[in-house]
Protein backbone atom coordinates (compact mmCIF):
# COMPACT_ATOMS: atom_id res chain seq x y z
CA UNK A 1 0.00 0.00 0.00
CA UNK A 2 2.87 2.53 0.52
CA UNK A 3 4.42 1.92 -3.02
CA UNK A 4 1.11 3.04 -4.34
CA UNK A 5 1.21 6.66 -2.04
CA UNK A 6 5.07 6.80 -3.16
CA UNK A 7 3.98 6.86 -6.87
CA UNK A 8 1.05 9.51 -6.43
CA UNK A 9 3.05 11.21 -5.19
CA UNK A 10 5.51 11.40 -7.36
CA UNK A 11 3.05 11.35 -10.27
CA UNK A 12 1.71 14.48 -8.45
CA UNK A 13 5.26 15.98 -8.16
CA UNK A 14 6.77 15.61 -11.41
CA UNK A 15 3.48 17.02 -12.73
CA UNK A 16 3.46 20.37 -10.40
CA UNK A 17 7.18 20.53 -10.73
CA UNK A 18 8.07 19.83 -14.44
CA UNK A 19 11.94 19.71 -15.34
CA UNK A 20 13.03 21.89 -18.56
CA UNK A 21 16.16 20.91 -18.76
CA UNK A 22 17.92 17.42 -18.45
CA UNK A 23 21.20 16.58 -17.69
CA UNK A 24 23.10 13.68 -18.97
CA UNK A 25 26.14 12.15 -19.07
CA UNK A 26 28.10 10.93 -21.64
CA UNK A 27 31.74 8.50 -22.11
CA UNK A 28 34.28 9.16 -24.89
CA UNK A 29 33.35 6.70 -27.38
CA UNK A 30 34.17 8.83 -30.62
CA UNK A 31 32.67 8.86 -33.52
CA UNK A 32 29.23 7.98 -31.59
CA UNK A 33 30.16 10.41 -28.21
CA UNK A 34 32.88 12.71 -27.27
CA UNK A 35 33.36 16.26 -26.28
CA UNK A 36 35.56 17.01 -28.90
CA UNK A 37 33.17 16.29 -32.07
CA UNK A 38 30.96 18.73 -33.58
CA UNK A 39 27.64 18.40 -31.78
CA UNK A 40 28.77 16.30 -29.55
CA UNK A 41 29.26 13.34 -31.76
CA UNK A 42 26.45 11.05 -33.75
CA UNK A 43 23.96 9.96 -30.74
CA UNK A 44 24.08 14.00 -28.81
CA UNK A 45 22.20 15.44 -31.99
CA UNK A 46 19.09 12.87 -31.78
CA UNK A 47 18.47 12.77 -28.24
CA UNK A 48 18.48 16.32 -28.18
CA UNK A 49 15.94 16.60 -30.74
CA UNK A 50 14.04 13.78 -28.97
CA UNK A 51 13.55 15.96 -25.93
CA UNK A 52 13.03 19.28 -27.38
CA UNK A 53 10.28 17.72 -28.70
CA UNK A 54 8.66 16.90 -25.69
CA UNK A 55 9.67 20.59 -24.33
CA UNK A 56 13.13 19.92 -22.76
CA UNK A 57 16.68 20.75 -23.35
CA UNK A 58 19.26 18.58 -22.81
CA UNK A 59 23.12 19.27 -21.05
CA UNK A 60 26.09 17.33 -21.32
CA UNK A 61 28.44 16.32 -19.02
CA UNK A 62 31.23 14.05 -20.49
CA UNK A 63 33.42 11.47 -18.38
CA UNK A 64 36.41 9.46 -19.32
Amino acid sequence: MKKYYLLYFTFIFINLFPQTVVGLTNGEWPPYTSQNLKNYGVFSPIVSEAFELEGMTVEYTFFP
